[in-house]
């Protein structure tokens, strides 16, 4: 958690997949959102909230990941300044996302969500909305053993299934790392709500 006030200014929405008609007890989702930048900003900042395991990169490099410590009424928003990560032209923000649905030590369960805004130069750029991108991450299997009861489950991975050009600026389509056993079809996010700032805290 941060010190750092919630944006002026705030706006977006909750997003997350499409709903399953049969959904599992887990679920673990890749988003992404591209962007153009015709100069390298003064400042670029970043607020996100998720419910409630991210990781996140910027440019295809590791920032950070959560979950923010979270109540069941409220969520915590992290805070980043990422201009030394971003670059004129291209950028790409990718988030691995996932949410057990279950009470743990440090969280206690809530619906799937992400939000996330974005403040170039002080002034709003963009959030959380269906100009996000999002994908299933199928190398990451369901319904696994329960660590504890004061855990989450376990996590196993079939990295057959791994797309390894999800967090890409630029995707190469003729490359061996799509010749996998399962395809991944990016879509629209699925607009949950829009964000209240009476439902976060910094």
């Amino acid at each position: 958690m941060s010190d750092i006030a919630l944006p002026d200014g705030l706006f977006g929405n909750w997003i997350w997949s499409e709903p399953e008609t049969q959904p599992y007890r887990e679920s673990h989702v890749f988003f992404r959102r591209k962007f153009t930048l015709n100069e390298v900003p003064g400042i670029a900042e970043m607020w996100i909230s998720c419910h409630t395991y991210f990781n996140i990169y910027i440019n295809e490099q590791h920032l950070s990941f959560g979950p923010c410590p979270s109540i069941r009424t409220h969520s915590y928003v992290q805070y980043f300044n990422i201009t030394h990560l971003l670059q004129t032209g291209k950028n790409i923000i990718s988030i691995q996302a996932s949410n057990p649905q279950i009470s743990r030590l440090s969280n206690t369960k809530q619906s799937d969500g992400l939000w996330v805004q974005v403040n170039i130069d002080d002034t709003s750029h963009f959030a959380t909305d269906d100009t996000w991108t999002t994908a299933k991450a199928q190398h990451m299997l369901p319904n696994q053993f329960r660590i504890s009861t004061s855990h989450g489950f376990v996590e196993t991975q079939d990295l057959r299934n791994y797309n390894r050009q999800w967090n890409k600026i630029f995707e190469t389509k003729d490359s061996a790392d799509l010749t996998i056993k399962s395809p991944h079809e990016w879509s629209e996010a699925y607009i949950i709500s829009a964000v209240s700032p009476h439902e976060l805290l910094p």
